[in-house]
């Protein structure tokens, strides 16, 4: 038992690791990209960064029944 668990534990270290080793590379380009265009760009968890919008649009996209239109012969 005390190997499996040291196993998983390398997997999520690992994976931890990697997970920081990526923020760092993106923080780098995008330091670079904003020195590029010499204009502020959005983080991707700030207002206007792609993860913020694609959370915004997943709340707007829950389903409303009260906004389907129905037609003659719908069984509904």
């Amino acid at each position: 038992m005390g190997e499996v668990m040291e196993v998983i534990l390398g997997y999520f270290a690992g994976a931890f690791l990697l997970w920081i080793m990526g923020h760092v590379v993106y923080m780098q380009v995008h330091m670079q990209e904003e020195k590029r265009q010499n204009k502020g760009l959005p983080l991707y968890w700030e207002e206007g960064g792609w993860f913020y919008e694609w959370k915004k649009k997943r709340k707007q996209e829950t389903f409303d029944k009260a906004k389907v239109k129905y037609f003659d012969g719908d069984n509904t």
